[in-house]
C-alpha cells in the first residue's frame, strides 16, 4: 500500500494474542476486582533476541535511547509517508543493539537496511519465558510521544497512530514472511551474499 516493508523477515504478533496489539487491549484489575482497560500503543511482534531487524521505509533517525521502559530504542522519521497531514516516526524498542551508522540523529535510513538486533531491554528484560521475546514496534506522529502508564486511555494514545494504519491487520494466527533482500551485512561476521557482499 505504502512501498513498506515489514520490520522483521518473520512476523507475527507476540503469542498470537491481540493484547499485544495497539488499543484499548490490555486488561487491568483494580483492587476491588473489577477489570478495566488498559493500552498498549504498538505491536509486539515475536523475535528471539538477536533477530535482525529492517527500516520499513527511506527516511532519517529521529531519536536514539537507552533504558527507561522501551530499553534501547531508535525513532526513524520516514520521508514520504504522512497521517492526516503528520509527518510518521517509526519506533522499534526492547533492542539488544542498534547499528553503529544509525546512532546518530539524522543518519540517512534507506528502506530494507538492517537497524539493529531485537532483545530484552527495558521492561522486556524480565519476561522469563523465551515465548515472549518480541520486537516493540510503533507508528508515531511525534518522535518522543509521552508513554503513559496504559491506564488513562484519553491520554495513552497521544502521538500514536496503528501499525494497522500502514499492514491493515495485525498477524495474529500466522506469520507475515518478508523476504526482500537486506541491505548490508546481515552480521558482523556473516556477509549477505545476494548484495554481494564478500
Amino acid at each position: 500500500m505504502y512501498g513498506v516493508r515489514w520490520p522483521l523477515v518473520e512476523n507475527q504478533i507476540r503469542r498470537g494474542l491481540r493484547n499485544h496489539t495497539y488499543g484499548a487491549v490490555r486488561m487491568k484489575k483494580l483492587d476491588d476486582g473489577t477489570l478495566v482497560p488498559r493500552a498498549h500503543q504498538g505491536w509486539d511482534f515475536y523475535a528471539p533476541v538477536g533477530t535482525v531487524c529492517f527500516a520499513i521505509a527511506d527516511g532519517k533517525v529521529a531519536s536514539v535511547k537507552y533504558g527507561g521502559d522501551y530499553g534501547t530504542q531508535i525513532v526513524i522519521e520516514l520521508d514520504s509517508i504522512k497521517c492526516l497531514g503528520h509527518k510518521i516516526y517509526v519506533m522499534y524498542a526492547h533492542l539488544n543493539s542498534i547499528r553503529d551508522r544509525f546512532k546518530k540523529v539524522g543518519a540517512a535510513v534507506r528502506r530494507g537496511e538492517i537497524i539493529g538486533e531485537t532483545g530484552k531491554t527495558g521492561n522486556a528484560r524480565n519476561l522469563p519465558n523465551p515465548a515472549d521475546c518480541h520486537l516493540h514496534f510503533e507508528l508515531r506522529t511525534m518522535v518522543d510521544a509521552p508513554q503513559g502508564d496504559g491506564k488513562n486511555l484519553s491520554t495513552s494514545f497521544i502521538g500514536r497512530i496503528s501499525p494497522g494504519f500502514l499492514y491493515t491487520e495485525p498477524p495474529l494466527t500466522s506469520k507475515v514472511f518478508d523476504f526482500c533482500a537486506p541491505i548490508g551485512p546481515l552480521s558482523p561476521t556473516r556477509k549477505n551474499v545476494t548484495n554481494g557482499d564478500n
